[in-house]
């Protein structure tokens, strides 16, 4: 160190001399350690909670104080002593140390804390996890356990009581702490009710709980008696605009009650429904008017619309056939409510030409393939045409020669290089049966035979497979008579693939031949009225019919005197059909009875007084059995001549007679008169 003295006089005139003093450090800083302390284990050890050294120096200051520790482990993990040496060093590197003990011991017990005191339910859980868990935490050992202790104490009624749960933590090193909370049960509270949200509806919707929702409520003990609700109607600003305030009230069996209010709020002010029609991808030659690409629509529940319209923007694309229009629709109703929706219209020719594939067809396998058989396919481009309509064909093998599939791609492209692909597929198929030629219908005579042998057999050619076999199936219908009948033939032709075809003959039978009928002649005879019968068996030889019965009939079957001599019989057989024939019997009629002559009986007469004879009438009957026709002819064949009403003499006088028919036969009689005197 360099002094320079100066002194100075009054007359301020001064002199100098400068001093040397040469000054040294040798020796350390005087250090306070801070005091032992004892501290929590979970404590900080930072010197600004357990303290700090101090020092002072004499000479050059204090340079720094620093500490280091040295930590020795207790009995466990929360007990440990930190020997912690505090060093101070001045500015010339002087130092001097102190020793500080700090011991750190786990003797609090952890926090605890418990779940608040409740009031719950009578129906409600007891458990922790619905009424709360207590927590623990400590701050160096850890948590052992945390346990809990119930008390029930009854209450007034079996639903209400009180659980006193004591919860206690115990860490790891033994120390424990307790806390205590309360449980509060009772059936006091009201059922748990739930209104319907709020609800904001179109004017013309229902305000029925149907459609604004329905109050919902739960009871955790007695139950629900009732949910009911009752309107308060607050008219708005227009007829369609009110609110109406719903008070819902549940209740339950012990006679708790809650409410709720929902209000439901009825205007229209909300814009038309609209619905844009689907954005579209259209062809650059496509009409981009609304009729092609499509026509908004919208609804209103309430005023209903007034008006649809649209705007177009058009931005262009990357050529002249490329362009995007956005049209927006705007559907306005008759509030003056407007909605939009924006449909995009996208314009492009990068799309092949439209082709159309001939319809898929099945052929017959002897059919052509050709595509002038079996169709082209045809296109059209919306803009730059069709340069060429091509077609490649892959065949798939069937389950038989004469089936097989082909699958005909058929390749459009316009001048822009687009192309454009379909399938047809062609299936050949051996599915046609054969070609059948039924015999012509015919008409046969009922004794023919109907046999095909007689009537005809089918005919039957096929494309493919050539013809398996040839069936007749007969049907037989009656007619109005007994010959008379139609057999409905079906012929069926079947090729080797089991195709079928079948066509139909009729074959009409009918009974046109005539029975035959043969006659013979016979003879009758009169019997005693004059009549005789004719029996058919007696002139019919024969009637047969082809077809069946010929019953007979004779055109004469009574005979009298008038039919004497040969009477022509005509005799007619008819058999089932109406077909008749005819033979001629000839019938003689012959009389051979003679007439019957009655004659009187011997008579004897008594001659009047006086008189040698005597008058007597008498008469004589002859009939005959051809009195009808013939009159019979009475002669007197004795030689008296006395006839009827003579006078016959004394004595006996015989007369007798004969009587003749027409046909010579005849009969006599005699009878005698005998005349005797009078005697008085």
């Amino acid at each position: 160190l360099s002094i320079t003295w100066t002194a100075t006089d009054n007359c301020s005139n001064t002199s100098s001399c400068t001093q040397t003093i040469t000054i040294t450090d040798t020796h350390g800083p005087l250090i306070s350690c801070p005091a032992n302390v004892a501290i929590d284990c979970a404590a900080s050890t930072n010197p600004l909670n357990t303290g700090i050294a101090t020092a002072f120096d004499d000479c050059s200051g204090i340079l720094s104080i620093t500490s280091a520790d040295l930590n020795t482990p207790g009995t466990c993990v929360g007990n440990h002593v930190i020997t912690r040496t505090w060093t101070a060093t001045d500015n010339c590197g002087n130092a001097t140390n102190c020793l500080q003990t700090i011991t750190l011991t786990d003797t609090k017990a952890p926090i605890i804390n418990c779940p608040g005191n409740i009031s719950i339910d009578c129906a409600a859980s007891t458990n922790p996890l619905n009424t709360g868990s207590a927590s623990a935490s400590d701050d160096c050992s850890g948590i052992l356990s945390l346990t809990s202790a119930d008390l029930d104490t009854p209450g007034s009624c079996a639903g209400n009581h009180m659980i006193s749960r004591t919860w206690t933590a115990t860490d790891n090193c033994g120390n424990s702490s307790n806390c205590l909370q309360q449980l509060f049960i009772t059936d006091t509270h009201a059922p748990a009710m739930t209104c319907p949200p709020n609800a904001n509806i179109d004017c013309a919707a229902s305000t029925s709980a149907v459609n604004t929702g329905t109050a919902t409520a739960t009871d955790d003990c007695s139950g629900l008696r009732s949910i009911n609700s009752f309107d308060s109607d607050a008219p708005g600003s227009c007829v369609g605009n009110h609110v109406i305030s719903r008070n819902w009230m549940a209740t339950d069996n012990c006679g708790n009650s809650s409410n709720c209010v929902q209000t439901i709020t009825i205007t229209d002010t909300h814009a038309p429904i609209i619905t844009c029609p689907s954005n579209a991808n259209i062809d650059c030659a496509a009409s981009t008017n609304p009729l092609n690409t499509g026509i908004a629509t919208a609804t209103d529940d309430c005023s209903s619309i007034l008006s649809i319209s649209s705007a177009d923007v058009n931005a262009p694309g990357s050529c002249a056939g490329n362009h995007v229009i956005s049209r927006t629709w705007t559907a306005t109703d008759n509030c003056g409510n407007p909605s939009t929706c924006t449909q995009t219209i996208s314009i492009s020719d990068t799309h092949g030409p439209t082709i159309t594939c001939p319809g898929n067809v099945s052929i017959d396998c002897a059919a052509s393939t050709n595509p002038l058989n079996t169709g082209f396919a045809n296109a059209t481009d919306d803009c730059s045409g069709v340069v060429s309509i091509g077609s490649v064909d892959l065949d798939a093998p069937g389950n038989c020669v004469g089936n097989h599939t082909i699958t005909r791609t058929w390749t459009a492209t316009d001048n822009c290089g687009n192309p454009s692909n379909c399938l047809q597929t062609i299936f050949i198929s051996d599915t046609q049966g054969p070609s059948i030629t039924c015999p012509a219908n015919m008409t046969i005579d009922c004794s023919a035979s109907s046999d095909p042998m007689n009537t005809g057999i089918a005919t039957a050619t096929d494309n493919c497979s050539g013809v398996a076999g040839i069936q007749s199936t007969d049907f037989d219908a009656p007619g109005n008579c007994l010959g008379n009948h139609i057999i409905s033939r079906s012929w069926t032709a079947t090729d080797d693939c089991g195709n079928i075809n079948s066509c139909n003959q009729l074959v009409t039978v009918q009974d046109t031949t005539k029975p035959i009928v043969v006659c013979k002649s016979t003879i009758l005879y009169l019997d005693s009225i004059g009549v005789d019968t004719l029996l058919l068996d007696s002139i019919v030889v024969s009637a047969t019919d082809n077809c069946g019965l010929a019953p007979v009939a004779a055109s004469q079957t009574i005979f009298r005197c008038n039919d004497l001599n040969t009477t022509n019989v005509i005799v007619t057989a008819t058999d089932s059909c109406g077909n008749t024939s005819s033979c001629i019997s000839q019938v003689q009629l012959i009389d051979t009875l003679p007439p019957v002559l009655i004659c009187p009986s011997d008579t004897v007469i008594i001659a009047p007084k006086g008189e040698c004879n005597a008058i007597f009438d008498y008469i004589i009957s002859a009939t005959d059995n051809t009195s009808d026709c013939n009159s019979v002819l009475l002669i007197q064949t004795d030689p008296s001549g006395m006839h009827s009403g003579s006078a016959f003499p004394f004595g006996q006088t015989t007369i007798s007679y004969i009587a003749m028919d027409a046909q010579g036969n005849s009969s006599s009689c005699s009878f005698i008169v005998t005349v005797v005197p009078f005697e008085p």
